[in-house]
């Protein structure tokens, strides 16, 4: 896929964690065909994955970090666990990239050495991930997921799986 699709979701995914509304905002108009859908896939899915992909961020950024650089980090982290086509190594690379034209040299080795750091740790992430608390794993806001499971013990983990279903 063309950098222009991972930096149209980049730039898509910060309007909407800035306040814009998912369903009225869309991908770069100048996108077609296989470009404009990989960047559709990956801003609907950091936006679904939202609270696993910062449960997985927490675990490499040790201090308080950019908003931006954290969103591109998230689009970076989602191509890595949840689209099987894109290599590791393609996520990785691709957003670093997009690093180098946004951001200073220092925030540039951060997201250079955070992504290479979790791709050398994905099996151990996933499984962590699946230890983790439900609301994590399935990436729903807690106070939503307890609601839930007041409401719904016995099927509480069939619903949050059919949130993520297509």
């Amino acid at each position: 896929m063309s950098d222009k699709a991972r930096f149209s979701a980049y730039q898509t995914v910060k309007r909407i964690f800035n306040g814009a509304f998912s369903n009225l905002v869309s991908v770069d108009n100048n996108l077609e065909g296989l470009d404009r859908a990989f960047a559709e896939t990956i801003v609907l899915g950091v936006v679904e994955r939202k609270i696993t992909l910062e449960y997985i961020l927490s675990r490499f950024l040790k201090k308080e970090t950019d908003d931006d650089v954290v969103i591109l980090l998230m689009t970076g982290v989602y191509q890595m666990f949840y689209m099987d086509k894109v290599p590791q190594s393609a996520a990785c690379d691709e957003t670093v990239k997009i690093a180098k034209k946004l951001f200073t040299k220092g925030n540039v080795g951060l997201v250079n050495a955070v992504l290479r750091n979790i791709c050398r740790n994905k099996q151990a992430i996933v499984e962590e991930i699946k230890n983790a608390p439900d609301y994590i794993k399935y990436s729903v806001d807690k106070e939503l997921f307890e609601l839930l499971e007041s409401q719904y013990p016995e099927c509480i983990c069939d619903i949050c799986q059919a949130f993520l279903n297509k």
